[in-house]
């Protein structure tokens, strides 16, 4: 019964934390300024994170197959015998102890990566320590269970005296193999999957819409001048609205840097600021990320001496808590940069003008969410997804040549 309970509540943390990665990329901040506000506890800047999906999958889906698995295996102990029971058992108390190492591993990059952990995410690392102790608990009341060592499958061991645990482990391990391949196969059936792929494929579809049938409604042009890499006549050309202390930002960034790397020659970057502080933005209201008009800046002060984009990913790849000035320095100087001339610049008043010029252009553009994307003079706003950005990538840049960009 707590088995069972365990999983019921881990599900149910799976189905929220997967609402809350929707609500991160499929719109949740493409109403407004409403990127991530940073803090101890910030489940927007860890869903963001490239370590909340592995191959383009969201770990909130993967931990929804685990605990259906685990709600399984709690019923069919109900219902077996002595030997598989306890075979059972010790099989789920290893993929709990699995679960729970890999929850470890996950909240040491987050803290040190992102700066941040997510609550809802603790709260599975709390419902795979109690499966661990349910589980092993159990395990140990179960008469005649078999040592650790004796519960991988071995085909010497079939011939053994322990041939009763080999064979029941063997079941298992197809079993278990064969649940979670048909579970992975009508995945799409579930609702906040379904939903997803629904959402990110109208989505995109109405962006592909829009570049092939709808004029532009921003001239690519208005841009010139401002920080880009990739050659002037590339294929694709991107306008990125960003703000350094915010979390979509920092994975459109490393998302749209991976093609980059990739593409070169068919790709270009343009960064446009737009901090989301009211210390140098009058359109925010209260100053969400304190230290972004301050970065903003350093970043226009190393584009005067040629290194905009080596600051750029640096700030992009340092967790949250580490953009202080004294760490941001640290990490300037060991970049190379002249930090007596970028003072000299930052105290000249230059880069914070040419931040309000960002500013300035944004609102009469239009570009009022932070992060925003203008893609062919079509503007993309808020967060996307890992997964969202390699499709439209692909279909922008893999595409036949016939098939160009208005």
């Amino acid at each position: 019964l707590a088995v069972g309970l365990l999983a019921l509540a881990g599900l149910v943390l799976s189905v929220l934390l997967w609402r809350s990665h929707l609500q991160v990329f499929e719109g949740g901040v493409a109403g407004g300024l409403a990127c991530s506000g940073g803090g101890l506890f910030d489940c927007d800047a860890v869903a963001a994170h490239p370590s909340s999906f592995i191959a383009g999958y969201p770990l909130p889906l993967l931990g929804l197959q685990f605990y259906a698995f685990i709600l399984l295996l709690a019923l069919a102990c109900a219902c077996l015998p002595g030997a598989e029971r306890r075979a059972l058992v010790a099989f789920g108390r290893i993929a709990a102890t699995l679960a729970l190492l890999f929850d470890g591993y996950l909240a040491l990059v987050l803290w040190f990566d992102v700066g941040a952990l997510c609550s809802l995410c603790l709260a599975t690392y709390a419902v795979n320590a109690g499966l661990v102790l349910v589980l092993g608990a159990w395990d140990r009341a179960l008469p005649g269970t078999p040592r650790w060592s004796r519960l991988w499958p071995s085909l010497r061991g079939l011939r053994g005296p322990d041939a009763e645990h080999h064979r029941e482990a063997f079941k298992l391990a197809f079993g278990a193999l064969a649940v979670l391949l048909l579970f992975t196969l009508h995945v799409q059936a579930i609702l906040p999957f379904a939903e997803a792929r629904a959402r990110g494929n109208q989505r995109l579809g109405d962006l592909m819409l829009r570049l092939v049938s709808a004029p532009p409604t921003i001239d690519m042009r208005r841009f010139e001048g401002q920080p880009s890499l990739g050659p002037e006549d590339a294929r694709v050309q991107l306008v990125v609205v960003g703000d350094f202390e915010c979390a979509y930002c920092r994975s459109l960034a490393r998302s749209f840097g991976r093609w980059q790397t990739a593409f070169p020659e068919q790709l270009r970057l343009v960064f446009i600021n737009s901090p989301l502080s009211s210390a140098c933005n009058p359109a925010v209201p209260t100053d969400l990320h304190e230290r972004a008009c301050w970065l903003a800046e350093v970043a226009e002060a190393a584009h005067l001496q040629g290194r905009f984009w080596e600051v750029h990913d640096t700030l992009y790849r340092l967790p949250v808590r580490a953009l202080g000035r004294a760490s941001v320095r640290a990490e300037l100087a060991d970049l190379g940069l002249d930090l007596q001339r970028l003072d000299r610049d930052l105290a000249s008043g230059l880069p914070a003008q040419r931040v309000r010029d960002d500013l300035a252009l944004c609102a009469e553009l239009g570009l009022t969410a932070t992060p925003s994307v203008v893609l062919a003079g079509h503007v993309l706003r808020g967060g996307m997804s890992p997964l969202l950005v390699d499709q439209l990538m692909s279909v922008l840049i893999e595409a036949p040549k016939e098939a160009e960009l208005p």
